[in-house]
């Protein structure tokens, strides 16, 4: 089966560098560079087309991630509450504190490549791969 993940991250950089690791390991990738963007293509998708994954970074232009996942939690779609996300932020601990109803995890950066990959298939619910990055 060929997992889907959804890329919400303002850096085109690091937008980049997520969308050529996860298609090298056989995802379908989708991206976004802001939270309004992610929400207009994520709001509309039915459950056959929701991704497998979703990956969040909190600070961002036009609509931040925290505001994003707030909108997602509004929609009160039980099928968003099961698809896990995970947070990219440069914010510490403190500055991270949110109450959502979502399947959410928060990941620090700078992020090695291998630790974010684990998280995302252990999210998906597949073990960790044997990999150099």
């Amino acid at each position: 089966m060929n997992e889907k993940i959804f890329i919400v991250e303002d850096d085109e950089d690091i937008r980049a560098a997520y969308t050529k690791l996860f298609k090298l390991k056989g995802f379908t990738v989708e991206s976004a560079s802001n939270g309004k963007e992610a929400f207009e293509k994520l709001s509309s998708k039915d459950q056959h087309e929701l991704p497998d994954c979703i990956l969040v970074d909190l600070m961002m232009p036009v609509m931040s991630g925290q505001e994003f996942l707030s909108k997602i939690q509004d929609l009160n779609n039980p099928l968003f509450a099961r698809v896990p996300i995970i947070i990219t932020t440069a914010l510490s601990k403190q500055e991270t504190s949110y109450q959502f109803k979502l399947n959410i995890k928060t990941l620090y950066k700078p992020i090695r490549l291998k630790n974010l990959l684990d998280e995302v298939y252990e999210s998906i619910g597949r073990g960790p791969e044997n990999l150099t990055i």
